[in-house]
């Protein structure tokens, strides 16, 4: 004003209440709120287990929802190694066993995800993991899901130094379990969100680009279809086909058993066992609740494996 003092005025504009229903556009709403509604109610996919996609979960720790969408991703795109913050991920809650539904995938993916595969050494895949595990334990939406390689980290250390050295494994197509080679290049799948550096991670704007957000597949699209695929698939009986279908999916579903680590893991000192890892196919009969660790422990990230 012109005292100097600064003076604040609150406006509140309302521009539909004094309005009129229009009965046409309610038509037009109502119907497509109708489709949609059918839409969202037909089957998807189907799970014997339930799937953990509580945010505590998801940002603090492996999950087997984590690991079935990086593997999605993997075996999608043929890349050696997946990669997927947790933050995409987002239904907060446990999908139980059973008929999966299109709300429930939206509920999970309800963003159209660009996917992308670029290239890049091991040494630049650790400052990656690094900067995965770097919050913990925040619930950040940084923390790494991944397939097709495990590690395990000390959150006693300080941020940026976390993974175990020696811990990082590059697991093959043919489930061989190789020490990661810090000179070697790997095909990583990953959101082309996080190849432009976002989430921290800045490594991932150095590397080259293979197969771009326009040429791979958007995320909830690749998963629908990987549930069509194994429904066709299994349509087929008493032919080899069929065989090696139920084989891929017998090893899904023993993977996705695993959802918390065990009580030992989760509850144990430091001192008493320091750098925890979880054994690869632990099978977990139901999923429970996370208990805090009461000194910092080591987690493992091992990779899911879809097929």
């Amino acid at each position: 004003g012109e005292d100097g003092k600064v003076r604040v005025e609150n406006l509140e504009r309302i521009v539909v209440d004094e309005q009129e229903e229009n009965e046409e556009a309610k038509g037009i709403v109502n119907q497509f709120t109708k489709v949609l509604g059918a839409e969202m109610e037909k089957d998807v996919g189907y799970t014997n287990v339930a799937l953990d996609g509580r945010f505590e979960m998801v940002r603090t720790s492996e999950t087997n929802l984590g690991n079935f969408v990086t593997d999605v991703m993997r075996r999608g795109t043929s890349a050696d190694i997946a990669i997927l913050n947790s933050g995409t991920l987002r239904s907060d809650s446990i999908m139980p066993a059973g008929d999966l539904k299109m709300k429930d995938l939206v509920s999970i993916l309800p963003m159209v995800d660009e996917l992308c595969v670029i290239e890049m050494t091991g040494a630049q895949l650790l400052l990656a993991l690094e900067n995965g595990v770097s919050q913990y334990p925040r619930l950040e939406g940084r923390f790494p899901q991944v397939s097709g390689v495990s590690f395990t980290f000390d959150a006693g250390n300080p941020a940026g130094s976390r993974v175990v050295p020696g811990s990082v494994s590059f697991v093959t197509a043919a489930h061989e379990s190789l020490p990661l080679e810090l000179e070697r290049r790997y095909k990583i799948a990953t959101k082309a969100y996080l190849a432009k550096g976002k989430d921290g991670y800045d490594v991932f704007k150095d590397c080259k680009v293979l197969v771009d957000g326009e040429e791979a597949p958007v995320l909830p699209a690749l998963v629908r279809n990987t549930f069509t695929e194994l429904s066709v698939l299994n349509g087929f009986k008493n032919t080899s086909v069929h065989t090696s279908v139920l084989k891929s999916a017998k090893t899904w579903r023993r993977k996705t058993f695993h959802a918390t680590p065990s009580k030992n893991e989760s509850s144990s000192t430091s001192e008493a066992a320091p750098n925890q890892q979880q054994e690869e196919g632990e099978e977990v009969e139901a999923i429970t609740p996370k208990k805090e660790p009461t000194t910092p422990v080591a987690f493992s990230t091992p990779k899911g494996d879809l097929m």
